[in-house]
């Protein structure tokens, strides 16, 4: 299959877990083409839409590694993966874990606040709850069925792997490990990009304790370890499961 100005990567998740940062960081460097717009979400939401005008997204692109973000990407179902495989049997996919319980609490932060359009408005307990404990909650914070179904389409020396917690700890050790793995230079000027912005912070809502209880329900250690054993860290110790 010819595939045109198709992209080279794409950073498919996890929702919540610095995929703009990373966005706005590669954005900056010469040997990438990103498009301006963050989230494209072409393979998730306009999908029966021509190919040819998700091509023509990255033609500006043509001399350069092109690659887009959608972090609702990494729960896509397996049918969509082929499809993607089929279209791009060459592609590279980058996926950034966050300790699960800060995932969901941000992510139900920001359904609210951003995506329902409320602001700052309270919001009931019961109401973040409900939204931490919905399907699309938790399919974007399982991150071993993400990797397992990614994994089953693409081989694994193509999909990256790191921490959202190295953005804050290790932003430029993080940045050349996404830079090796794309096969881009890591020789360029650093002084414009924004390594150590804070990228859609969120407003500062307290966790219920509720919430609180039923996220320490829905991620046990026993779950992490295994996780951390699929992708070859501990993140036992790293995310303070111990």
């Amino acid at each position: 299959m010819d595939e045109g100005y198709l992209p080279d990567f794409l950073g498919i998740g996890a929702v919540k877990a610095g995929t703009t940062w990373l966005h706005r960081t590669l954005y900056q460097h010469p040997e990438v083409y990103l498009p301006a717009t963050k989230p494209v979400r072409y393979f998730d939401r306009h999908i029966a839409k021509p190919i040819e005008t998700y091509k023509a997204i990255f033609k500006p692109g043509a001399e350069r590694l092109r690659g887009e973000f959608s972090a609702s990407y990494s729960a896509l179902p397996l049918e969509v993966i082929h499809y993607i495989r089929d279209l791009m049997p060459g592609l590279k996919t980058i996926f950034l874990m966050r300790e699960p319980k800060a995932r969901a609490w941000s992510e139900a932060r920001m359904e609210f606040s951003v995506i329902r359009g409320f602001g700052a408005k309270p919001i009931s307990d019961a109401d973040y709850c409900d939204f931490i404990n919905s399907e699309q909650c938790r399919a974007r914070g399982d991150y071993l069925s993400i990797l397992q179904n990614w994994s089953s389409v693409f081989p694994r020396n193509r999909i990256f792997t790191d921490l959202f917690e190295d953005i804050k700890t290790q932003p430029n050790a993080l940045l050349l490990r996404v830079l090796g793995f794309l096969g881009v230079s890591p020789n360029v000027d650093y002084s414009s990009y924004p390594l150590e912005k804070k990228v859609f912070e969120g407003l500062p809502v307290t966790m219920p304790e509720r919430c609180r209880q039923l996220l320490e329900q829905m991620y046990q250690t026993s779950q992490i370890r295994v996780l951390g054993d699929f992708v070859g860290m501990d993140l036992v110790g790293k995310w303070g499961y111990a």
